[in-house]
């Protein structure tokens, strides 16, 4: 009686970060406050990289309450609007996109160190090609930046596609609420390149909106707690690590959007 108790409970909570859980009602509160804060800030014409920071704040916010042993409930915090925007670090960007687009297409899903150089590389510089499910030649990194969706066309998909992932179901099927947040932000600060990469396979049959309706297709796959792209990301200790060290800092966040 006391393990089924046990294990129904454990069913019911899920991890939020580090040792603090949160139970089936504070994440549905959770994410009704993100999507809140992404309407907000959507309507003040944010920037998706703006937003994406807020978001940010807002999970360490709920860590902190945790921390102090409390609910997550639906009360707005003024303190996630407060503090300086963040400097632009294209050195961290290029870390995180580097490291995402190298595992997640990547043909087995573990590449080497040398690999993960090259994919830094070319994300940050535009160097070097890299190979892209469904193209039957790599792809070169400058020749993407010709097909990179209208700004605010971009954003505006952007914003959808961040709100469509702020749901409990999704959130809850990372292995912490907050690397899947951290995870999704970057999948979708990646729309652009994913949307490029579709406009180079199909220059005449796709034109701008279609490109980044399929670049949105994408990313809610690869980028799903569920894919078979971001478990073997996971199971490396040493990169998850890193990343979540690098998204601690709000520059790699908002610089990822730019």
């Amino acid at each position: 009686m006391q393990e089924s108790a046990l294990t129904a409970e454990k069913k019911n909570n899920f991890k939020l970060a580090l040792r603090f859980t949160v139970n089936q009602e504070e994440l549905q509160h959770l994410c009704r406050n993100l999507v809140r804060l992404i309407e907000d800030e959507a309507a003040k014409g944010q920037s998706t990289g703006m937003i994406a920071v807020k978001i940010s704040r807002a999970i360490k916010l709920a860590v902190d309450i945790k921390f102090e042993d409390k609910l997550i409930n639906d009360e707005e915090h003024p303190v996630i609007h407060e503090g300086k925007d963040p400097e632009f670090n294209s050195f961290k960007a290029n870390i995180v996109r580097g490291m995402f687009i190298t595992f997640v297409e990547h043909p087995q899903g573990f590449p080497g160190f040398f690999d993960i150089l090259s994919g830094i590389a070319g994300a940050g510089l535009g160097l070097g090609k890299i190979k892209i499910a469904g193209h039957e030649d790599p792809v070169k990194f400058e020749a993407l930046k010709q097909f990179y969706p209208e700004a605010e066309k971009l954003r505006i998909a952007q914003i959808e596609l961040i709100k469509t992932f702020m749901c409990p179901e999704k959130l809850a099927a990372f292995p912490s609420i907050r690397l899947g947040t951290y995870t999704v932000l970057t999948g979708c600060a990646l729309l652009p390149f994913y949307s490029a990469c579709e406009k180079l396979r199909y220059p005449e049959q796709k034109d701008s909106e279609a490109c980044i309706e399929s670049a949105c297709n994408i990313v809610k796959f690869k980028f799903s707690g569920n894919s078979e792209c971001m478990n073997k990301f996971f199971s490396q200790n040493l990169f998850k690590v890193l990343f979540e060290e690098l998204f601690a800092h709000e520059s790699t966040v908002f610089s990822i959007f730019q």
